[in-house]
């Protein structure tokens, strides 16, 4: 599946560049950004569960590449693909510290077209404010094991202070989904081309890639008796993420004619006339 959506995202890309010698401004613009995203998983806890336990999302790691196609002065299109590593999981808190056990769905890879507003707020003449808001395919570069059981204690068989028992699975649901993104970019042009960008972008995925569900969960409650509970893990490959990137504007910039203007409070010179009290000489013929 996902080397049919990397061929049609390959497809699509490679369909665009004629449409570069008609667009209103020539210039492309290139952008590479890398940084830290934050994996934003979601769980529903059935009745009477605890907030102690709760989705553990972590750190990881984006890069993306883009390439833009200026439609207008104030628009351009975006063609985009993007690999995150994300390992969320489950946690379950507690007063000193708190226990966590991850899902592991592996790198996402991801394509897609996003529309950019550029210099929506300019604050200076170097430094500006771009928007962003895409849609993109992705898909886990491999399978995810099915069926697959996990410990949060591993070998416990009882519960016991802050020792809960928690044994669920986890299985993929899909193998792509579809994500919608919007995205704040400031840009600070260190040359005409070259350009130093932050971004700051949240990414919301449409259906789950890998859901985790309790098969048993038993814990003590602030009495010590033994409590049953449960909850749904669901990752849609959700995420918020702040890259640092550095862009190129490709191709030479259009010269434009220069309009020469009169100076401005300079009376034009006027033709020399002979002054009025000037007699005119007259030259006599000669005389034979």
């Amino acid at each position: 599946m996902g080397f049919y959506l990397y061929r049609i995202a390959g497809g699509l890309l490679v369909g665009l560049l004629p449409l570069a010698g008609a667009l209103a401004q020539p210039r492309l613009q290139l952008s590479l950004n890398v940084g830290p995203a934050f994996s934003l998983t979601t769980m529903e806890r059935s009745a009477g569960t605890p907030r102690a336990f709760r989705a553990g999302n972590t750190l990881g790691l984006t890069g993306e590449l883009r390439l833009a196609w200026p439609l207008a002065p104030q628009w351009a299109l975006e063609t985009m693909m993007g690999l995150t590593e994300l390992q969320p999981g489950i946690k379950y808190k507690l007063r000193d510290g708190s226990r966590s056990s991850g899902i592991g769905p592996g790198p996402l890879l991801q394509t897609g077209l996003a529309l950019r507003r550029p210099e929506l707020l300019t604050f200076g003449p170097r430094l500006s404010l771009d928007a962003t808001l895409g849609a993109a395919v992705a898909w886990l570069t491999r399978s995810y094991p099915t069926d697959r059981l996990n410990e949060l204690n591993p070998g416990q068989r009882q519960p016991a202070p802050g020792r809960p028992v928690v044994v669920y699975d986890s299985r993929q649901r899909h193998r792509s989904t579809w994500l919608l993104s919007g995205d704040v970019r400031l840009r600070y042009a260190l040359t005409p081309s070259h350009n130093l960008l932050l971004s700051m972008t949240y990414t919301q995925g449409l259906r789950p890639l890998v859901e985790s569900r309790t098969q048993r969960l038993s814990y003590l409650d602030a009495n010590g008796t033994p409590q049953e509970g449960g909850f749904v893990l669901r990752d849609r490959g959700s995420r918020a993420a702040l890259q640092l990137g550095y862009g190129w504007l490709l191709g030479r910039a259009e010269e434009r004619a220069t309009v020469r203007t009169p100076r401005y409070g300079r009376a034009p010179a006027l033709p020399e006339e002979p002054a009025e009290d000037e007699t005119p000489t007259f030259s006599e013929p000669p005389t034979e």
